[in-house]
This record gives structure tokens, sequence and C-alpha cells, in this order.
């Protein structure tokens, strides 16, 4: 792949993938990015699961043009699903990494949880009361 050929990549540590509304999807719990994973974009993010060069890519995939896979590379890495070995790692994905003997189970989970609405002590009275009377 002329142009790329210095660039390396690695998925991210963060991503996680799953099934929601019929769509398959990988999910950078770490930014919050979330894109469909077609057939394509799982074996690319799973060819990355070590820093590879751009051009190994092309060795994988003959049949693929290499505009496309240039493309896919940088929307991959756009939306924060790879890593390039020469640009600074984010700083979400570098907090992250706090957690890592955990994850992904306990950084998806506290990203899940960490916007949901609490209820105040009153609001949480009511609400066990009501659930008593069923």
């Amino acid at each position: 792949m002329p142009g790329s050929k210095a660039h390396r990549y690695r998925r991210s540590p963060h991503v996680v993938c799953y099934w929601k509304d019929g769509r398959f999807l990988a999910h950078n719990y770490a930014t919050g990015s979330v894109v469909s994973a077609t057939t394509l974009v799982c074996g690319v993010l799973n060819f990355f699961d070590v820093w590879r060069n751009a051009s190994e890519l092309a060795t994988v995939l003959p049949q693929s043009n290499p505009a496309q896979l240039r493309r896919l590379l940088k929307t991959l890495e756009t939306s924060t699903l790879l890593q390039r070995a020469d640009a600074p790692l984010r700083a979400e994905e570098r907090a992250m990494g706090v957690l890592a003997p955990w994850n992904p189970a306990a950084g998806f989970f506290h990203t899940a949880t960490k916007d949901v609405r609490m209820m105040g002590p009153s609001e949480a009275r009511a609400f066990a009361r009501r659930q008593a009377r069923r």
C-alpha cells in the first residue's frame, strides 16, 4: 500500500463487540466510539492484534483495492478502533489503562453506567414504598 508502509497500527485494547438491535457493533469503551462491524472490519481488527505495518494487511487481502484499504484504516483510526504507533495515545485510553487488570469487564461497565441518573434520597424512599406495596 503506497504511502502507508511506515504506518504501524494495532487494535485498541479497549474494543469490545456485541449485537444490538440486529447490528453487530465494535465499541471502544474508553472513547465511546461505536461503529458497525462488518466481516471486513472484524477481520482487520483481528489482524491488528499486535503492531503491524499497513502494507502487511495488503498481503493478507491481495484482492482488495489499496486505496480502499487506506481509507478503511484511516476510518478505523479516526473512530479510535485502531491506534497508530506514531500518534500520541488518547487521554481516555491512557486513563482506561489504569483498569487494565480488570478490563474489558470493569472498563466497559464503568463507561456504560457512569452517566446513569441516580435517585435522590426522597425519590428512592418513594420508589421503595411503591415497590413494597406491590
